[in-house]
């Protein structure tokens, strides 16, 4: 058994593919540092022959003009870029609340390399993104990513002039959002830093010979800790709640 394509059916799908393969270069999880490219491109292939028979009927009468082909392809591929890029706003809300907290518990000497990023973060950064991420994926994001490419072909139709006033608009809102999350996210613990700090320093008044430093670092850290495990399960209910809504601004009512 032979299995072919026409060239009509491989231009469609190199179409798809420019914008699912730049999006899957940026998308969180499947576009990470540390998944192979081979990976990346092979999973953006499946979702675009995944893809194809949903979307053939849109492209069909788009291929008729060979000279409306590049422009199309290029515009195909920022798209996907624009989209891979506002989604990786709202992961910025890991690295913006870890922080805030690791400046007010002062862990922020304590280092490793976030294979998110690619550089070096707060232990607890690179804790709260990869628990993000993988929870995210245990509750069905998958299905959330895969329907949010497919329905951006309806929010933003191949062939259409790209309206960069609105993707900035966009975009700042995200960052303005994710910021306030973070923000909000780390207030129980920029207030524990606010009150240990003064606490701390009644005392260094009181008692001057206490050695306040090795008394107050094992404890701020301590108490620190208790206060993530305590809030450990609604951070991770906002957070994977805002990406979910982060994916249905590309999906039209």
């Amino acid at each position: 058994m032979v299995f072919a394509l026409s060239s009509a059916s491989i231009l469609e799908a190199s179409l798809i593919f420019a914008r699912i393969g730049s999006l899957a270069m940026l998308f969180p999880l499947i576009g990470e540092r540390f998944v192979p490219m081979r990976i990346r491109l092979v999973l953006a292939l499946f979702i675009t022959l995944l893809l194809l028979p949903l979307l053939r009927p849109t492209f069909s009468a788009l291929i008729s003009a060979p000279d409306r082909l590049i422009p199309l392809f290029l515009g195909e591929v920022l798209i996907g870029l624009i989209i891979g890029l506002i989604v990786r706003m709202i992961m910025a809300i890991c690295d913006l609340a870890s922080q805030f907290i690791t400046q007010s518990l002062g862990l922020s000497l304590g280092e490793m390399l976030n294979p998110s990023m690619g550089q070096s973060t707060p232990v607890l950064g690179t804790f709260l993104t990869l628990l993000m991420l993988v929870s995210f994926f245990a509750l069905d994001g998958h299905h959330a990513v895969i329907r949010a490419m497919s329905e951006s072909y309806r929010a933003l139709p191949p062939a259409q002039p790209i309206d960069f006033g609105d993707f900035s608009q966009l975009a700042l809102a995200t960052l303005t959002h994710a910021f306030d999350v973070a923000l909000r996210i780390a207030a129980p613990f920029i207030l524990f830093g606010i009150l240990i700090n003064l606490g701390l320093g009644l005392i260094s008044k009181l008692m001057p010979m206490v050695p306040i430093t090795f008394l107050a670092v094992p404890f701020a850290v301590l108490a620190g800790i208790f206060i993530l495990f305590v809030l450990l399960d609604p951070i991770t209910r906002h957070f994977v709640d805002d990406l979910f809504k982060g994916l249905s601004t590309f999906v039209p009512g």
